[in-house]
C-alpha cells in the first residue's frame, strides 16, 4: 500500500498541469487556433487511432529505433570491452570520441540524406550515431571499475581471456552498461523524432510536422504527448530489467 501511494505522488504534477490546462480552456485565456484544448486532443487521438494511423506512425519509429538501436549496441558494446581492457586503444582513440561526443546527431543528418536518400537506412544510421557513444564510454567504464582485488584472483586462478570476461568484467561493466543502454536508447529516441521530422513520411517526428504543414494543432500536442510517453515507458522498462539483470547494482 506505501509503495502504490509512493508512485501516485508522482501523478501530482501532472493532474495540476491538465486541470490548469483545462481550465485557460474554460477562461478562453488561450487561442484555440494557436494552442488545442484538451478534448481537442482527445479527440485527434481517438480518431486516429480508430483509423490506424496513430498505430502505423508509432510502429514506424519503433521499428527504426529497435534496429538502429541494436546495431549500436552490437558495434559498441564488444568494442568496449577491448577497448577497456586495453590502454593503448583508450589513448588512441578517446580524443576522436570526445570530438564526436560533442556533435549532436541532427547535424549529420544532410550528410545522410546525400549518402542514402531519405531511405530507411538514413534514419537508421542517426539513431545508431546517438546511441553509439554512451553505449560504449560506459562500457568502457565498466570494465575499467573492475575491483584489481577480483583481477588478481582471476589470475591467480589461471582463468582464460573468456572466462575472465564472463566471470569478472562482465558482472563488473553490466551496472555501467545498462547506464549506457538507458543513455543511448533516449538520445536515439530523441534524435529519430528530429530525423523524423526532416526525412520522414511516417513516425511521430512526421506527425508532428503534418500537424504544423497543415495548422492542426492538437495533432502537434498529440505527437509530442505520445513521444514524451512512449519515452517514459522505455525507460521505466530498462530500469525494471536492470533490476531484473543486474540485482547486485541495484538502481535509484
Amino acid at each position: 500500500m506505501k509503495k502504490i501511494l509512493i508512485s501516485l505522488i508522482g501523478l501530482i504534477l501532472p493532474c495540476l498541469l491538465l486541470g490548469v490546462w483545462l481550465l485557460a480552456d474554460r477562461a478562453h485565456w488561450i487561442d484555440p487556433s494557436l494552442f488545442p484544448s484538451p478534448q481537442g486532443v482527445w479527440r485527434m487521438i481517438r480518431e486516429m487511432w480508430a483509423d490506424g494511423s496513430l498505430g502505423r506512425h508509432v510502429s514506424a519509429s519503433f521499428f527504426r529505433l529497435i534496429w538502429g538501436f541494436a546495431l549500436a549496441l552490437s558495434v559498441a558494446a564488444p568494442l568496449g570491452f577491448f577497448v577497456g581492457q586495453s590502454k593503448v586503444l583508450r589513448r588512441l582513440l578517446m580524443p576522436t570520441l570526445a570530438f564526436f561526443q560533442q556533435i549532436p546527431p541532427i547535424a549529420w543528418i544532410p550528410f545522410f540524406i546525400i549518402w542514402m536518400g531519405f531511405d530507411e537506412m538514413t534514419k537508421v544510421s542517426v539513431i545508431a550515431y546517438s546511441a553509439f557513444v554512451p553505449l560504449f564510454l560506459n562500457t568502457v567504464q565498466g570494465v575499467q571499475s573492475l575491483d584489481p582485488l577480483l583481477q588478481e584472483t582471476a589470475h591467480a586462478f589461471k582463468l582464460s581471456w573468456w572466462q575472465r570476461v564472463w566471470w569478472a568484467h562482465l558482472p563488473s561493466a553490466a551496472g555501467p552498461l545498462f547506464v549506457g543502454i538507458r543513455l543511448g536508447l533516449s538520445n536515439s529516441w530523441r534524435a529519430l523524432v528530429g530525423a523524423e521530422l526532416i526525412a520522414a513520411s511516417s513516425g511521430m517526428g512526421a506527425l508532428i510536422a503534418e500537424g504544423r504543414q497543415f495548422s492542426q494543432p492538437a495533432k502537434i500536442v498529440m505527437g509530442i504527448f505520445m513521444i514524451g510517453l512512449a519515452g517514459a515507458l522505455l525507460d521505466m522498462l530498462l530500469r525494471r530489467l536492470e533490476r531484473y539483470l543486474v540485482p547486485w547494482q541495484g538502481s535509484e
